[in-house]
């Protein structure tokens, strides 16, 4: 009986084991080795269509950067042929055939040139030549960025060499994005801003690299046979290169990445800061800034004044957030109330102290049908949102102690 549960046992374990072996198989459905030959053969082959298709591409995820649209960039990126060539760089490393990646090299390397020559010329023939949150996002890459690489390089990799290849191949020219950092590059050739170029081109360095590396770690892992035998001094040789070139590469992303989430944890620690401890019955922040240069905080209140000795309190609150680097600037102002009149010339000098972005501010009170209202008028250099032009009118109505206020801004050229 106690032998027959072993083997029960036994065989339920080995249906376990198959069972998982089975689920991970990346060999699964995979392409014979001459079919994989075969294809990362056609891929180093330049055929005309194929440049045609990804000048096209290039025009539109130029377009999509250039009026900040994402879906127009996410059509670019499903429809440009540049995987390919990388994916079959990293397969000639992995199954040791130098001509093969020569091959690969040179129409990886043509399709570059015609890329940043077709996103330059769009970009010095549009009109619209101001950055947009499109184009600055491709110009700091982060570890983030090598590790969608590296990640999506083998995904696309595995996708690539199934018999079914499903849609894995266009989620992951969406994901790694090829596309985007080769028309910012061209856009900062067109308008000669080199710190665009440099970020772009790094960020596409980035993204190639560990693409190939991913699809030679895949090409290993299913055992494609080597196509040449070199030496074991050779593959050292090899071996360090790839691996010097990848630190080069890797360093100062990770250098930036470390900066995105100091930053980013220094922004939540301002901001629970601000909202924990500037929580006042009668009284309201109506502007926040921070210059970390200067390490400085500056808030602006309206309202019931706080007193000195509440303010320094909150100055030693800040080493309760991990801000005791910082200084606190605190900006105050008294609301009006309505029996009283609003002294209109210190609320225009007032303005530009509290809110950065205006100058040469005015305020008076217009009458019309509707009756009286409190109108500030001033220039500004800089597109105000409508974040701040509600914080503009609170402040306003705080002070003024009415309803009606109009705010109106104006670019020192007059538009």
């Amino acid at each position: 009986m106690e032998a027959e549960n072993t083997e029960q046992k036994e065989i339920r374990d080995g249906r376990l084991k198959q069972y998982f072996k089975s689920l991970f198989n990346i060999r699964g459905d995979m392409m014979s080795y001459e079919e994989i030959d075969r294809m990362m053969l056609d891929n180093t082959v330049i055929h005309g269509a194929n440049m045609w298709i990804l000048m096209l591409a290039i025009f539109i995820a130029s377009i999509g950067l250039n009026v900040n649209s994402t879906a127009v960039i996410i059509g670019a990126m499903l429809i440009s042929p540049l995987m390919g060539g990388i994916m079959t760089m990293g397969y000639s490393l992995a199954v040791r055939d130098l001509t093969l990646l020569r091959r690969a090299l040179i129409r990886f390397g043509t399709q570059v040139a015609i890329s940043l020559i077709a996103s330059t010329i769009y970009f010095s023939l549009t009109p619209l030549t101001e950055p947009t949150a499109e184009l600055i996002a491709r110009t700091s890459p982060t570890l983030w960025d090598v590790l969608i690489a590296l990640f999506g390089g083998i995904a696309g990799m595995i996708g690539n060499t199934r018999k079914s290849k499903g849609n894995v191949i266009p989620g992951v020219a969406i994901a790694t994005a090829l596309m985007p950092p080769l028309c910012t590059a061209g856009y900062g050739l067109a308008t000669g801003q080199w710190s665009f170029f440099l970020g772009a081109m790094y960020l596409f360095l980035i993204n190639t690299l560990f693409i190939a590396l991913s699809s030679a770690l895949v090409t290993l892992a299913l055992g494609v046979p080597y196509h040449k035998m070199i030496s074991a001094k050779s593959q050292k040789r090899i071996n360090r290169f790839i691996a010097a070139i990848t630190v080069i590469l890797v360093v100062p992303s990770i250098s930036a990445a470390a900066i995105t989430v100091y930053n980013s944890v220094l922004d939540t620690n301002i901001s629970s800061y601000i909202n924990n401890e500037f929580d006042f019955p009668d009284t309201q922040v109506v502007k926040s800034s921070t210059d970390k240069s200067k390490k400085v905080i500056s808030v602006s209140l309206v309202g019931e004044p706080i007193s000195g000795d509440v303010i320094q309190v909150l100055r030693s609150n800040l080493s309760n957030y991990n801000l005791e680097n910082y200084t606190l600037r605190v900006t105050q102002s008294t609301g009006t109330q309505t029996s009283a009149q609003p002294d209109y010339q210190k609320l225009a000098s007032n303005a530009p102290i509290i809110f950065s972005k205006l100058s040469n501010c005015c305020c008076g009170v217009m009458y019309g049908t509707t009756g009286q209202c409190v109108v500030l008028i001033g220039n500004t250099t800089e597109e105000v949102s409508e974040e701040e032009l509600t914080s503009i009118k609170n402040w306003l109505i705080t002070e003024t102690g009415t309803q009606q206020v109009e705010v109106y801004f104006y670019a020192p050229d007059g538009e």
